[in-house]
């Protein structure tokens, strides 16, 4: 005994010499800290020999495994021995099943069954091990094999291993065993020690959740309900303990469920664990961003959504999703930005019509053109772009031709119903725009045919009569109509006003004025401005005057040189 005991401490000794090598090998690598990892995780064996022979066995694997050109099969072999020396240590099996994943991947779960299924069974205490084949049978789909051997397992550790009961439910499922999988989740449940765990929480909400969703399974009404309550149940417990040790599926698992009964609150706590725990997959994200769209939370979405288009810019649908939750917080120029990327991606031409659009709404016309030129050119909207940038840029005369395109491609269309009312104003704007008066005045009137009530077309031609001090009563009654329809519009307010000036009505039209400036808000009108002005010099209020028209220039106003000079003409006059 004493000459096997030095033989054995004299193997020890060279291991750990060997070891010292290995760092200095490692160092050259960059592998020091993975070694020192792999040698700190070691589980201690029961006795001296089995340790000694599994550390050397590991230790020669992993240095025959930094080099490129060794043979993965040998180093396979030396972690296999490894585990076999000490199957109760989780790290040696780790080892050996990701050196099989990597090099091996077809074949992961046969070589897992082939080489450790008998090492298994020779020691339930080994629970890792145990687990991992049992896994492996499942993959294969023996599940009764895999019940075998976790009952095995059970017998051997009973209540301390959660993962074991977790296994142990899912095999009984499979098989059919409702009963016995009810019991033991039951059982578990019960037990002081795993109350409140995460992953027998989990393990209880998946099974109620499985059996009460499934038509395989034969449950009353009551029954069905009775077992919803009780997945709901444990799946809250299970949310309590999130920052337990925990797996991701199990966290996708109850995620889901929790969407399913669109308590997406709950969700979203779960799979934010996982991202502060960098545990986040595509999948897990991609759901977090749907629960925080569903929960009213665009901007929790949007982060959430720039992390996926980020991370996997091949993907279209990122850079979509992005932009659209960028067009509801008025981001247009970032949605643009959005549109434009999954448009190179795809090169789909009503991807080019959403990044023009976005343009447009940022201001960004000659964006808006470069894009609007790769839009489906027999689409009506494309051309109404276009109009519509041409506008922004002052390009009248292309603005009303891209509108002539719309009109030829909409007259061969039944459904769309043409023309219509939006055509009518925006044609009227643009020959407003122009200066042909009797083109605006027939376009509006021509509206007003299709919907007499309609309050754009009314305020528009009541004020386009009223510039032209034309028909001024028939103005006030058509500006009051679209008020009735929109009675706190401040360009509604102005536009009598204006009426009311232009017939002389002074006093009507400065409280009618004031009543529109108040209306603006934040967002100030130099138009409204400059006419109150206007009102106020018609009524010998220099001071007020002058101030009205100070505050338009600071504003946008189609004239700012004429306004500057009231206020220079008629500055002695305040004084």
């Amino acid at each position: 005994m004493d000459h096997q005991f030095k033989k054995y401490r004299l193997i020890h000794g060279i291991f750990f010499a060997g070891g010292i090598v290995l760092t200095f090998v490692c160092e050259g690598r960059g592998q020091t800290s993975k070694l020192e990892e792999h040698v700190n995780a070691l589980y201690p064996p029961g006795t001296e020999q089995a340790k000694t022979e599994a550390l050397s066995r590991y230790a020669w694997g992993f240095y025959l495994s930094l080099n490129e050109d060794s043979d993965a099969e040998i180093v396979a072999d030396q972690y296999l021995a490894a585990v076999a020396n000490d199957p109760k240590s989780e790290f040696f099996v780790k080892e050996l099943v990701e050196h099989w994943t990597v090099h091996n991947p077809a074949e992961q779960h046969e070589r897992v069954i082939e080489y450790l299924a008998d090492i298994a069974c020779r020691d339930a205490a080994a629970v890792g091990l145990n687990t991992v084949v049992a896994n492996a049978y499942m993959y294969e789909e023996r599940y009764e094999d895999a019940r075998q051997l976790l009952i095995t397992v059970f017998d051997e550790v009973r209540w301390r291993h959660p993962h074991v009961i977790k296994q142990l439910v899912i095999c009984h499922l499979k098989i059919g065993d409702i009963n016995k999988a009810h019991r033991l989740v039951r059982r578990a449940t019960k037990k002081k020690r795993l109350g409140g765990n995460f992953t027998m929480e989990q393990t209880a909400a998946a099974f109620y959740d499985a059996v009460s969703q499934s038509s395989r399974h034969r449950l009353s009404r009551s029954r069905r309900e009775e077992f919803n309550r009780l997945a709901y149940g444990h799946a809250l417990e299970a949310l309590d303990a999130v920052d337990q040790p925990k797996s991701y599926d199990g966290v996708m698992t109850l995620a889901n469920m929790f969407v399913r009964v669109d308590s997406h609150d709950e969700a979203a706590r779960l799979l934010e664990v996982l991202h502060l725990h960098a545990q986040a997959t595509e999948m897990s994200e991609r759901t977090l961003a749907d629960c925080y769209e569903r929960l009213d939370r665009p901007v929790a979405a949007l982060t959430v959504l720039q992390r996926l288009a980020e991370l996997y810019g091949f993907n279209h649908n990122y850079h979509i999703r992005t932009a659209r939750l960028l067009q509801g917080v008025n981001r247009h120029e970032d949605a643009a930005h959005a549109f434009e990327n999954a448009y190179k991606l795809t090169l789909n031409p009503y991807l080019a019509y959403e990044t023009a659009s976005s343009y447009l709404l940022a201001g960004r016309a000659e964006r808006t053109l470069i894009y609007a030129s790769h839009a489906p050119d027999d689409v009506p909207a494309t051309h109404l772009l276009r109009c519509q940038a041409y506008r922004q840029l002052g390009r009248n005369v292309e603005a009303l031709a891209a509108l002539k395109e719309l009109e030829k491609i909409a007259t061969q269309d039944e459904r769309i119903g043409f023309p219509n009312v939006d055509y009518l104003l925006l044609l009227a704007q643009i020959f407003h725009d122009i200066n042909d008066k009797s083109a605006t005045i027939k376009a509006l009137e021509s509206a007003l045919k299709l919907q007499p009530d309609n309050h754009q077309a009314n305020n528009f031609i009541g004020y386009y009569l009223a510039q032209f001090n034309e028909q001024l009563d028939r103005a006030e009654t058509m500006i009051n109509r679209a008020l009735e329809s929109v009675p706190d519009s401040p360009a509604y307010m102005d536009s009598l006003a204006w009426v009311y000036y232009r017939q002389g009505k002074l006093q009507q039209a400065a409280a009618v004025i004031l009543e529109a400036v108040s209306l603006q808000g934040g967002q100030k009108d130099g138009v409204i401005l400059e006419h109150a002005g206007d009102i106020f010099f018609a009524l010998d209020e220099f001071r007020k005057a002058t101030f009205y028209w100070e505050e338009a220039l600071k504003c946008q106003v189609d004239r700012p040189d004429e306004v500057q000079r009231k206020i220079d003409e008629h500055r002695p006059a305040v004084k």
